[in-house]
């Protein structure tokens, strides 16, 4: 019988006391997380992003930047001779930006109204090692040469402008002839906020005590997170707190509508929101996913406010409805879901016009993020891979059909689309064949080697010479393999290439010698070849 694990350190040593939330010690500490990680805190599983960066949220989060820019030809406030900027917040991995050009790229082809538009799209991030992994990423160089993809460095906490390293462009107050529209995707849940407490119809500020399990000589170092342990106080709030009438009437509001609970306000994003309108006179289209709430009833009956703790970072929910407040009292208006699953809310807020100024951008939203909503696509995707282990082929091809083509999918299902390709009829060939092309077209490498799952499943096919050429990109983008090797093999043997075909299973014998099946295949060519 195990014995029970040891219990956590007492956390004795004050680190700072009854501080601000949004001015406490997390939040530097969380930005050094993000600095020295860089792209590899996506690719070692320690942030979840899948959620948000896969084919079915990129087309709906261009459906809704599209139709925004209809509602602006429409209303005459587009001037087509200058670019249209689509700013990108803490685009980590790159991955969900990669799919959004691809799908605005036939936007622009199939829409009247976005044909010759200039839409010039910008990743930004903090860490400097996220926007030079970008600028070397072989999928966005054609997107660099067309001029339609640039690269800027940005601090959503604390900068005022953006200075786009391709053209030298800086985009500050005012430098932005056309509404900026902003991506936001996991960005604000890890980003400064302030705590209050109403009680009893009275509003409290929420103040922090950060106590840690030992002396920490190194405070900018993230692993302190780890030892942490947050208490939280109040304290009477003079009101107006502010200072800024749209702030203070949320807190208004809050005090008056809400009983007894903690309340979130996501001054970090806020203040972004701000800075970043300010860019274009204060027109701008903000499209946001994260975990958080949006109405009133979702935030009653908390004690405190949660963290999440995800290793040596944290996150905390985002109080959309305080944003959105915050938009519509300075003349704006905001789109958010009926869902109330806090795991992910897809929202978006408009400055610059009431909303019967915008139709399209509603229609959109409704449609592509609200009806059947990206964390919706989400977990039927998750639900199917978990609770069936073998679907038939026709069910795998139409959860891709309504993932547009999410490689993710059939990575998973790889083993069981080859047996069931083997047999398939020629009409449900020709839909497979079509998929895969479309799933490699969205494929943004990450870890995962979906070049070599394609290949084997065009290998059972029975169509070696397209396999093959998958298998090359497996090995170009992979790096070698004994499977991947032995399959090349497999495939030039049938292509009636046997010297080629044993230089490949030599190849493979050379990094795995015991492996049985690569032998006998290569004593059955060199057999086949004497004369």
């Amino acid at each position: 019988m195990s014995s029970p694990p040891p219990p956590a350190p007492e956390a004795r040593v004050t680190l700072e006391h009854d501080r601000r939330l949004s001015e406490s010690i997390l939040w530097p500490l969380q930005r050094e997380f993000y600095r020295r990680r860089g792209t590899e805190a996506w690719t070692s599983g320690d942030l979840p992003w899948y959620v948000t960066s896969n084919a079915f949220i990129a087309r709906a989060y261009t459906r809704m930047v599209a139709g925004w820019l209809r509602d602006l030809a429409a209303a005459g406030t587009l001037d087509r001779t200058q670019p249209v900027y689509v700013i990108e917040l803490a685009a980590g991995s790159g991955h969900f930006a990669f799919l959004f050009l691809k799908k605005l790229e036939r936007l622009r082809a199939e829409l009247p109204a976005l044909r010759g538009l200039d839409v010039r799209y910008v990743m930004t991030d903090l860490p400097e090692a996220n926007v030079a992994a970008w600028e070397a990423k072989d999928r966005f160089q054609p997107y660099v040469a067309g001029g339609q993809l640039d690269f800027a460095l940005f601090d959503l906490e604390r900068d005022t402008e953006l200075r786009l390293r391709r053209s030298g462009t800086v985009l500050g107050p005012g430098a932005a002839v056309n509404p900026v529209a902003v991506l936001a995707n996991y960005a604000f849940d890890s980003t400064a906020q302030d705590l209050f407490f109403v009680k009893d119809g009275a509003l409290h500020e929420g103040l922090t005590t950060a106590l840690s399990s030992q002396e920490e000589p190194d405070l900018a170092d993230p692993q302190v997170l780890g030892r942490l342990t947050i208490r939280y106080h109040q304290r009477p709030a003079h009101e107006p707190y502010y200072g800024d009438p749209a702030l203070d009437g949320v807190l208004k509001e809050y005090r008056a509508a809400l009983g007894d609970t903690a309340v979130l306000v996501p001054i970090a994003a806020i203040r972004c929101l701000e800075n970043l309108s300010r860019l274009s006179g204060g027109r701008l289209l903000l499209v946001s996913a994260d975990k958080g709430v949006s109405g009133l009833e979702e935030i009653v009956r908390q004690a405190e406010p949660h963290r999440a703790r995800h290793g040596d970072f944290f996150s905390m929910d985002v109080n959309f409805h305080a944003l959105a407040r915050w938009v519509e009292a300075r003349g704006g208006h905001a789109l958010l879901p009926a869902q109330r699953d806090r795991h992910l809310k897809t929202t978006a807020f408009v400055l610059g016009g009431a909303a019967a100024a915008f139709p399209e951008s509603a229609l959109a939203f409704h449609d592509e993020l609200a009806r059947f909503s990206p964390f919706d696509y989400y977990r039927l995707n998750s639900g199917v891979r978990k609770g069936y282990a073998e679907p038939p082929l026709e069910t795998i091809l139409a959860i891709l059909k309504l993932g547009d083509w999410d490689y993710q999918l059939l990575v998973h299902y790889a083993p069981v689309i080859a047996r069931a390709a083997a047999d398939a009829g020629a009409g449900l060939r020709w839909e497979l064949r079509r998929a895969l092309d479309a799933v490699w077209d969205n494929f943004y490498p990450m870890g995962v080697d979906v070049a070599f799952e394609i290949g084997r499943i065009l290998a059972a096919m029975q169509l070696p010479l397209d396999a093959l050429r998958y298998y090359k990109e497996s090995l170009r983008l992979a790096g070698p393999h004994h499977a991947t090797l032995y399959n090349m093999g497999l495939c030039l043997y049938h292509l009636q290439q046997p010297a080629e075909a044993l230089r490949f299973l030599e190849r493979c014998l050379e990094i795995k010698p015991d492996y049985a099946r690569a032998r006998e295949w290569r004593n059955r060519i060199r057999a086949e070849s004497r004369p």
